[in-house]
Order: structure tokens, then sequence, then C-alpha cells
């Protein structure tokens, strides 16, 4: 395969998986997370057809201090199952990153990105509208995500919009127009205050490195930043307070494991625990100390430092297109201080596309022995990723043959997903279920203690052992109401509908 086709099929794949991604769910939804795995697997086989090249920074001190804080994490997460999971999310994202950097990297497929970028700018607003229409669901499962990846397309209309020649208007130019004032409509829909502060300070960044006016770009972010401050001295939003709480909850469960955090994805299980008093929450409003939570400090350090590499070596090239993605970028890293979508799947895998395209890093060739152990790792991740699919599928359908009453079935069903990953909780979850739509409350009381990754301050535990107390003095029924509680409140903080899984 020569290495304009072996290109040409990375994008197509590359394309494919990001407008997957957006379509189910942002990428939240387990199964497209499997079938990301698999494209991502195949691309990195296809890698390895004919020449070979990975690009140097996979050597440079800020990607191995990522990797390495991110396998320590991952040896001691206390959520190992779910951090595998999240784990080869953070796989997918430096793979597409480096693939991108390695091969698409070139002026030609540069602008094919950027169309791609164009194509999925105008695919987002036109869905958010009509999704909840045809399918009665908004596109995706919260408003700040596609204000996230808004952020990405907005600079590359606006900037197609005021290059506009208005003494000859072109079709192209219309459309240009109308999908601006569309991304404008969606963003408006959101009624996020952060995202539209982050939209201005965007505007500023475009005035000052595309149209060459920092003075322009000073009076707006003074202005805007007035105009911030008086809000919320004034008006001071209801929601601020809850904010400042689960921002203060993630620098303790950060405090509490600073080397090695809770492990890849454990926030939304173990968050709670610190939250205490205050309105429930499953995320830190901020991906960076949500991460560090997750993570530990090393793979921050890695990660920001990585970030900060990728984005001065974007910003220091003369191409006019890069300061355009350059601002996208640095936009979305900034909005992800007051919000958590960069742990969505399709705002990761898009940002870290346009990272390695539209950065310059040297490539160097891979052959013989490498190439097979590279072979060995991504046959391991190929099997890895089926696994995961394949149990998750035991769980789901062990959930529809219990709702049917068929309680035989759904237990070995249970049961064959908790061979394949015993420590995952959602297979005891099952059963406990299972044990309690049997009148079984002794055993699904004792299979429901092990579904808990942290105990102390527990809120989903604290009702559990309430369920506990009541079983001991014989009061069945509330008994049996705390544990649906407790195992409603767990279902949750795997992102999931209770009301799906749960029918009583």
């Amino acid at each position: 395969m020569t290495g304009k086709y072996k290109k040409t099929l990375i994008l197509i794949i590359i394309s494919a998986t990001l407008t997957l991604n957006c379509l189910f769910s942002a990428g939240w939804d387990l199964w497209v997370q499997t079938a990301t795995h698999l494209w991502t697997v195949i691309l990195l086989f296809v890698l390895l057809i004919g020449e070979t090249g990975i690009p140097l920074v996979v050597f440079t001190p800020p990607f191995l201090i990522f990797v390495s804080g991110m396998l320590l994490s991952l040896l001691f997460s206390v959520t190992p199952v779910v951090s595998l999971i999240e784990f080869y999310n953070q796989v997918n994202y430096m793979a597409i990153f480096l693939l991108s950097a390695a091969y698409l990297s070139k002026d030609g497929f540069r602008s094919a990105v950027y169309k791609l970028m164009l194509f999925l700018g105008a695919l987002v607003p036109l869905m958010d509208f009509l999704f909840p229409v045809v399918f009665k669901s908004p596109l995706f499962p919260n408003p700040n995500i596609k204000v996230g990846f808004l952020l990405l397309a907005v600079p590359l209309y606006l900037d197609a919009v005021l290059k506009t020649d208005l003494e000859k208007i072109t079709l192209r130019q219309v459309v240009n127009l109308t999908v601006l004032l569309l991304i404008f409509a969606s963003f408006y829909t959101s009624r996020s205050r952060i995202g539209f502060t982050v939209l201005f300070l965007e505007a500023g960044f475009y005035i000052a490195l595309v149209r060459n006016n920092f003075r322009h770009m000073l009076r707006l972010s003074a202005v805007l930043a007035i105009a911030a401050l008086l809000y919320l001295v004034y008006v001071q939003p209801p929601e601020l307070a809850d904010r400042i709480s689960w921002l203060r909850s993630g620098f303790a469960m950060f405090f509490s494991r600073p080397l090695t955090g809770f492990g890849p994805g454990s926030t939304s299980h173990v968050l709670p625990v610190f939250i205490g008093t205050g309105h429930f929450s499953l995320y830190v409003h901020s991906f960076f100390v949500q991460f560090a939570a997750d993570n530990g400090i090393i793979a921050l350090g890695g990660l920001v430092w990585l970030i900060s590499y990728v984005l001065w070596n974007i910003i220091t090239g003369a191409s006019y297109r890069k300061k355009i993605i350059f601002i996208s970028l640095i936009s979305l890293v900034v909005y992800n201080f007051a919000e958590y979508n960069l742990a969505i799947p399709f705002i990761s895998l898009t940002m870290w596309c346009l990272a390695g395209t539209f950065s310059d890093f040297e490539v160097f060739p891979v052959r013989g022995r490498s190439k097979l152990a590279i072979i060995l790792i991504l046959t391991v991740m190929g099997f890895m990723s089926v696994k995961m699919f394949v149990q998750e599928r035991y769980f789901t359908r062990g959930i529809y043959y219990l709702n049917k009453g068929r309680y035989a079935l759904a237990e070995s069903l249970f049961r064959k997903s908790l061979d394949m990953y015993p420590g995952y909780a959602l297979g005891n979850i099952g059963l406990s279920l299972k044990y309690l739509y049997e009148d079984d409350l002794a055993l699904s009381l004792e299979t429901a203690g092990t579904v808990f990754p942290v105990k102390d301050g527990n809120p989903a535990y604290k009702m559990y052992l309430e369920s506990v107390s009541l079983f001991d003095r014989d009061n069945r029924e509330e008994a049996e109401k705390a544990l649906f509680g407790a195992l409603r409140m767990r279902i949750i903080q795997f992102g999931l509908d209770p009301r799906d899984y749960i029918r009583r």
C-alpha cells in the first residue's frame, strides 16, 4: 500500500470514528467506545503496512510522564474495570494524535481534516435541533458537551465569514454564514454562562492572532472581565455555590490520594463520598481538577505539559490555518478549567486529531522487531476491546431477561459477565437485583455488599447499611426500599439511567 493510499484510509477511518461518536451520545455509550477501540486497532494495523513512522513526540518527557502517570494510576485504581475502560479511551486519544501527527500533518491532508471539522461543525448544530424532533431525545446527554465542540468549530466558520467579499458573495459564503448563525443559535440554547464567556475570549484570540489587533483584544478582555465580575457580584447565579462545592470536593479527593489518584474514570464512583452535604454530582466541573483526582499529580503534570508542548508547536508555525486551529484548541482548554467535557470521547478524539494534524513533529521509521512488538500489543488491545464489549453485552442481556422474569437465564448471563471481569460491580448489581426479585433479601444484601468501591462516607453505602439494619430488625419492606435506593445510586454512578435497569 502506497503512502498516499495509507493516509487516505487513515483519514477515512478517523472521519468515520469522529462522526460515529458525534451521533451516538458523544461516545459515552460503551458500545461506541468499543467500536472506537476496534477501529483504533485497525488504524494501527494499517500503520504497519509498508513504511511505518512514529512521531518523535513519543520520546519527549511530557508524553512519557503522562503515560507513566496513567499506568501508575491504573495499577492502584479502586475501580479497576472502569479504569481499564477509561485507560483504553486514553489510548484511543493518543493513537489518534500520533497517527494524525505522523500521516495527516501535510498540507493536502491538513486541508482534508480542516474540511472534516467544517462538516462536523455544521452537523452538530443541525442535529442538535433535529434530534429532539426526530428521536425525542437530545443529541448529547449534556448541553455542555456541544458547547465544547462548538468552541472548536466557531473560529473556522468565523474566519470563513469574515473573509467574505461583499462585492461578490458566493453560495459557499451564504452557507458559511448560515452555519455560523446556526452554531450561535445552538450555543444560545445551551444557556452556558461559562461557554459564552469563553466564546468572547475566543473572539478576542481571533482578533489578536489572525487580525493582528492586540488593542482590540485587550479592550474586549477588559470589558468581559468587568462584566463577569459584576455578574457574579450582583446576580450571584444559584449554581455558583454548587460549583464551588464540587471543586472543593474534587480537590479533597485529589489530596487524599495525590500521587496515583483513585484510578482513571473513578470520579463518578468516588466524588459523592467527598461532597458530603449539598447537591449531588458525579463530576467535578473542572476537567483538570477531575483528571488530577482520577489519575494523580504525575499524570496531570504530564498531560498539562503535553498539551502546552503541542499548542506551542502549533502556534509557532507560520501557517494561517494553524492560527485558527490554535484558537480552537486553546479555547477548549480554557473552557475545561470550568467544565469537564474533555472527559467525553467525542471532544477528546476531535481535539487530539486536530492537535496531531496541525503540529510539526519529526517522524522516525519503525522496522523489524519493533513492528513485531507493536503487532503483539495491538493483538492484546483488540482482544481486550472485544472482551469489554462482550461482558457488557452479557450484563445488558441479563437485565433484559431479568425484567422479563426469566431469572435463571439472567443469572447465567450476569455470571458470564463476572467471569470475564470479576471486579466489575455491574455484574453483582444484576445478581443482587435478581435475588431481590426472588425475595431472597439476605442473599441480595450479601451480594450488594461487594458493589461499593469506597465505603467510608459513601452515600450509596450508607443506604445499604440502613437496609442491612432494617433487615436485622425484620422490617423487610423498608429494607427492600433502602436496598433499591442504594442499587439505583450505584447504577447512576456508572452513568446509566436506573429506569432502564430497575423496573420496580
